[in-house]
C-alpha cells in the first residue's frame, strides 16, 4: 500500500499479488488513513490494484 499526500488531492494505491482487493479491504484502509467513506472517493481498480484518488 502507498499512500501519498499533496495540497489539493491524496491517493491510495493497494495492491495483492495473490488476490483481488475487497470492498471490506478498502472500507478499512478509508476508515483507517482518512475521515472518508467509498461514497467520498474515487476508485479505480485494476489486475489485483486499486487506486483510490480524494481531493484534500
Amino acid at each position: 500500500m502507498v499512500f501519498k499526500k499533496n495540497a489539493t488531492t491524496s491517493e491510495i494505491v493497494i495492491s495483492n499479488k495473490v488476490r483481488g482487493i475487497t470492498v471490506e479491504e478498502i472500507s478499512f484502509v478509508l476508515e483507517k488513513l482518512t475521515n472518508r467513506s467509498i461514497n467520498d472517493v474515487t476508485i479505480i481498480t485494476g489486475n489485483r490494484v486499486v487506486d483510490i484518488s480524494f481531493k484534500n
